[in-house]
Parts: C-alpha cells; sequence; structure tokens
C-alpha cells in the first residue's frame, strides 16, 4: 500500500500592531503572535516586523497571506510586496540579512544602499496587487505566496508600492504565515 505525503497545518505566526489589530473584525487572519505596524505606511516605505524564532525544527513551507488597507483610492498599478530578511541569530539586532533591526521599524535606505538595492538581499515571498475599490479605505485581502525560510529566525519586510498611504490604523491588517508540514500518512 503506498504511502501518502500530506500537509498538516502548523500553528500560525501572525504579524499585526498590538495597539490596533482586532481578531475580531470581519477579515480576520487570526490572534497577533508577533509586532508589525503599518499605521499610515507612506507610499513607496517600507516596514519590517518584529524577529521571530521558527523554531529548530520547523515547517519546509509557510504559506503566506496579507490583509490591507489602502487611506484613499490607489492609481491602478500598485501592489504591496512582501520579503523575508532571514537569520540565524536570536538577537534582534544580530545576523539579519539586508541590514534589518529584528525589530518593528521603518525598513529605509541607509549609507550605501537605496531602498531598492536593501530589497534584493531579502528573500521575496510576493505581492498583492492593490485594487482601486471607489471607496477609499476597503480591507483588501490576498494570498501573496509560499515560500522556504533559510534559517530559523528571521522578520518580514512590508513595502508599500502603491499611490498612497496605508490607512491612519491598523485595525485590519496582519501577515499571516502559516506552517504547511509534510507529513507521511
Amino acid at each position: 500500500m503506498p504511502n501518502n505525503i500530506l500537509y498538516v497545518v502548523g500553528t500560525p505566526i501572525v504579524y499585526a500592531d498590538t495597539t490596533d489589530y482586532s481578531p475580531t473584525a470581519a477579515r480576520t487572519l487570526g490572534t497577533r503572535t508577533d509586532q508589525i505596524d503599518v499605521t499610515s505606511l507612506a507610499a513607496a516605505a517600507a516596514r519590517q516586523g518584529a524577529k521571530v524564532d521558527l523554531g529548530a525544527t520547523r515547517a519546509m513551507l509557510y504559506d503566506v497571506r496579507i490583509n490591507f488597507e489602502i487611506a484613499a483610492d490607489p492609481t491602478a498599478g500598485g501592489s504591496v510586496g512582501l520579503y523575508w530578511s532571514p537569520s540565524q541569530s536570536t538577537t534582534a539586532n544580530v545576523g539579519n540579512v539586508g541590514h534589518c533591526t529584528g525589530a518593528d521599524a521603518a525598513y529605509a535606505a541607509i549609507a550605501g544602499y537605496t531602498l531598492a538595492e536593501l530589497l534584493t538581499h531579502l528573500h521575496f515571498i510576493g505581492a498583492a496587487p492593490v485594487a482601486v475599490q471607489n471607496d477609499g479605505d476597503g480591507v483588501q485581502s490576498a494570498h501573496v505566496g509560499v515560500f522556504s525560510p533559510t534559517g530559523r529566525y528571521g522578520s518580514p519586510v512590508i513595502v508599500n508600492s502603491c499611490s498612497q498611504a496605508f490607512h491612519g490604523d491598523a485595525v485590519e491588517f496582519a501577515i499571516l504565515l502559516e506552517p504547511m508540514i509534510a507529513q507521511i500518512q
């Protein structure tokens, strides 16, 4: 009798803001486990989340989804990009790829690097196209991609590549990293 390799969903990691996020909102991605605050994130700006420990033994793949809200209708063609900064160290500001701090903070150009150049050092997970909803503040939910983290620790970096800032609160914003654990059955 042949065995099947099936995926089992592990414990989700949910990045959101501790002061605003509501896990009971209409489009929740679950209970917040880690910190990122994208309140009013400007167009063409980026934000990094706190470093997380994925575990000494961890899923090989993570399914990634995002909820976000733009403050005003963007022009067509924009997107919200998501990157991952892997690290081999548990310490916030040590061993992070792309000059990430390992803390919830702005992610911007540094001496010698533009933001675009820094992003090339990170693992690109995917981008969610931004819809023009004609209401200026509709929550958008998107599947961003599936990725395989290369280190035990890491932190997300979100890039607002649309023409408008994010909403003035982060009630609905969240990033979901859902472990996809392969299991032989």
